[in-house]
């Protein structure tokens, strides 16, 4: 019984500091990505480099997410360049901050 409670001890907190932000990437557009991140007051970020991701994959549009606690959240949005919906999110976090 202990064993239990010490169980799901570890996995609540896991839930209460999660995102609440849900959606199928695969049917997603990046306008409703970039509407997104308008709400969560993100700063866009110019790209520095080059990515070669893929034939048909435009280059990432990314934004840093302001945080307090923890480090700032940047996030990479790929798209297809044909229909602008998400081939990948890519979450990173910047420890240096």
């Amino acid at each position: 019984m202990n064993s239990l409670i010490k169980f799901f001890l570890l996995f609540i907190p896991i839930r209460i500091l999660g995102q609440e932000i849900n959606f199928n990437i695969h049917k997603t557009s990046l306008n409703e990505c970039i509407q997104i991140e308008n709400l969560l007051e993100s700063k866009r970020l110019p790209n520095t480099s080059t990515y070669y991701s893929g034939k048909g994959i435009a280059q990432p549009i990314r934004f840093e997410r302001e945080e307090k606690i923890i480090p700032n959240c940047i996030v990479s949005y790929k798209f297809f360049e044909k229909d602008s919906l998400l081939s990948e999110i890519e979450y990173e976090w910047d420890i240096y901050n």
